[in-house]
């Protein structure tokens, strides 16, 4: 029996979430078992996955033993009305082997799990054990090759069958009757073994058929011989003939005492992870013990158990594991990088493919966390959470949004990645050759440059209407010249007398149609908070079946709102570009960084296919909210509107 059997469980965490209740759960791989026999007790702790003490002081007449535990927490971010939250499960898995020592009915509990300061108990399964008449005439034992595995590694399951031979001179005979051979009950066989590969068993048992029905041999499960038209006897049987199995033997010395030894291996490869039982195997039938008087064997009916053994799929360990590893498991990795264009401006979402292909098992791979590698980071902003995944039977695809932080000609570094080998049971980093990229400044246009750029079409304009005021050369027609009045004649003093009122009414209509387009102007600036809230209001109210559709509404209204109201040029606007326009205007870093949660939530669903987490109506409400608080900031914290030189 153990005492506290207390483990400190060491796990990589991630935090606690707060708003989940804790709680443990103990399960048993088996409820039924021979004595002699093991099972697996597997203790889930939701809740938390911080290190706990277990107790097993309650556990009597059993020997238990440590086999591990596994972190099993899932959870993603989402943003809803503009915070950002962690949604999903925490917990983990600690695993023990137990082996009672008496029969009858087995209480595992209760259990105490004490974590985070509070003490958690579950009553445990109840296993039933069977008890086996004590005997050394037949012995059964079911062995593994490996206790543990990883998956795509092959291992082995070996049945022993030894049966005590006859005393004296009928030593030499084979300890079976041949006319009544004894049935081996493996259960293994008759259950699909999900998540392993094995042996074809028609073909892998056809070749230990016994050529000839008066051989000795053993009787496997149900499989029978099917009918043969050239054997009368088997013509007048009610059932098909049970398969007489004549299996390899050699004599082997137990305690002194000479036993056959018959053995009988199955060859698996592991295809996922699990815990897998290979038996009870169970013996019944008679067994010759001697020759009687008229040297005919006589025996006795034996009943005999085989206790099963347990092969353990694994991950591989935590030890030595470099943070690149991202699932991949097998002899050799490949992997290579490109993108979508070799050229672009600063800013522009790039493309990035990474494939990975080679004899490794791909379908448990996850796709590489590139924001984990600083080189990556110093010229690019990755966005990891809109990763697309393409899986095909030979090579896995994975396609990352990026975008350069900087230009001129330089190279995607290489890229980072790990798996574990198999065949020399480590860590092994392999990368990705350079990509290279020639990355353009664009011209980014402020309002300083607009409205200097319109204040030297004005000085242009001015210039050429001057011009226009010279006076024009003289004419005179073949007669020469004649007298005039300098007014001009009479028209000419009409007008010369309407000049003056012309001219102020020239000037004034002038000013008037200056002053409705800036009036026009200011007016479009003020209501840039108007037609992005209506524009959000359309987007929530789109069918969640069209939500790209909505997803670009949303990208295009806060777009649009930024540009208008900070006059800047905002088409390719990122969510660290809408922080950086709104805190240089005064806008606070808080409301900035809300905005800007919200917007890259959206931003990133568009490079993602439109695969959103949330409730849209319910975000698109809250960045009118924020585009209202914005509104108020600019309005409390500048001078009107100024348009004049616009």
């Amino acid at each position: 029996m153990t005492k506290w059997g207390s483990v400190l469980l060491c796990i990589m965490a991630c935090n606690s979430f707060a708003a989940e209740e804790l709680s443990v759960k103990a399960t048993a791989n088996r409820d039924q078992i021979y004595i002699g026999e093991s099972f697996i007790l597997e203790i889930t702790v939701s809740g938390s996955d911080r290190p706990a003490e277990i107790d097993f002081s309650s556990l009597k007449n059993a020997n238990v033993r440590a086999l591990g535990s596994r972190n099993i927490s899932n959870y993603q971010i989402t943003i809803i009305n503009g915070k950002m939250t962690k949604e999903g499960f925490s917990g983990f898995i600690s695993s023990y082997e137990v082996t009672p020592l008496a029969s009858g009915r087995f209480q595992t509990g209760p259990i105490n799990v004490k974590i985070n300061e509070k003490l958690l108990t579950d009553t445990g399964p109840v296993v039933t054990v069977t008890d086996i008449e004590k005997q050394d005439r037949v012995i059964l034992t079911v062995t593994a090759s490996r206790e543990t595995v990883l998956i795509d590694e092959p291992f082995s399951v070996t049945l022993n069958l030894k049966i005590k031979c006859m005393p004296g001179a009928a030593a030499v005979i084979e300890p079976l009757f041949p006319d009544n051979p004894p049935a081996l009950t493996i259960p293994w066989l008759d259950q699909e073994m999900a998540g392993l590969t094995g042996p074809d068993l028609r073909q892998h048992l056809t070749g230990y058929l016994a050529p000839h029905w008066n051989q000795p041999g053993v009787t496997i499960n149900k499989f029978t011989l099917a009918s043969d038209p050239f054997d009368i006897g088997s013509m007048f049987l009610r059932e098909p003939r049970k398969a007489k199995f004549s299996l390899p033997s050699k004599t082997v010395r137990i305690n002194g005492q000479p036993y056959y030894e018959y053995s009988l291996q199955f060859d698996y490869v592991s295809k996922d992870e699990g815990n897998y039982v290979f038996g009870p195997v169970i013996f019944k039938g008679g067994v010759p013990e001697r020759l009687d008087e008229h040297g005919r064997a006589v025996g006795a009916n034996i009943f005999a158990v085989g206790p099963s053994c347990t092969v353990r799929v694994i991950p591989p360990p935590d030890e030595g594991r470099p943070a690149s590893y991202s699932g991949a498991i097998g002899s050799n990795l490949t992997i290579k990088a490109s993108l979508d264009a070799t050229n672009c401006n600063l800013g522009d979402p790039l493309t990035l493919t990474l494939t990975v292909a080679g004899q490794v098992k791909l379908d448990k791979m996850l796709p590489p966390k590139l924001t984990l590698q600083t080189n990556l980071l110093e010229r690019f902003t990755i966005y990891d959470n809109t990763v697309q995944s393409i899986k095909k039977n030979s090579y896995n695809q994975y396609l990352y949004t990026l975008r350069p932080t900087q230009a001129g000609s330089f190279e995607v570094p290489p890229i980072e990645t790990a798996y574990y080998d198999v065949v020399n049971r480590r860590y092994k980093r392999i990368f990705t050759a350079p990509v290279p990229l020639q990355v353009r400044r664009g011209a980014e246009v402020t309002e300083a440059q607009i409205i200097g750029s319109t204040n030297q079409l004005s000085q242009k304009k001015e210039a050429m209407d001057e011009r226009n005021d010279i006076p024009a050369p003289i004419r005179m027609d073949a007669t020469g010249a004649r007298p005039a009045s300098l007014l001009g004649g009479a028209r000419v003093a009409v007008l010369a007398g309407a000049g003056p009122i012309l001219y102020f009414a020239l000037v004034l209509f002038g000013f008037i149609g200056r002053s409705s387009r800036k009036i026009r102007k200011i007016r479009h600036v003020r209501s840039a908070k108007d037609r992005a809230c209506q524009s959000l209001k359309t987007a929530a109210r789109i069918d969640r079946k069209n939500l790209p559709e909505a997803v670009a509404l949303i990208c295009r209204a806060a777009r649009k709102y930024i540009g208008e109201r900070l006059h800047r040029e905002t088409d390719a606007l990122t969510p660290a570009e809408a922080v950086s326009f709104l805190t240089e205007t005064g806008i606070s870093n808080e409301l900035a960084t809300q905005f800007s949660a919200l917007y890259e939530k959206y931003f990133n669903a568009g490079f993602a296919g439109g695969q959103l987490h949330g409730n849209l109506p319910d975000d698109c409400r809250a960045l009118q909210g924020l585009i209202k608080r914005i509104e108020k900031e600019l309005r409390r914290k500048h001078k009107p509107i100024n348009t004049m030189n616009d």
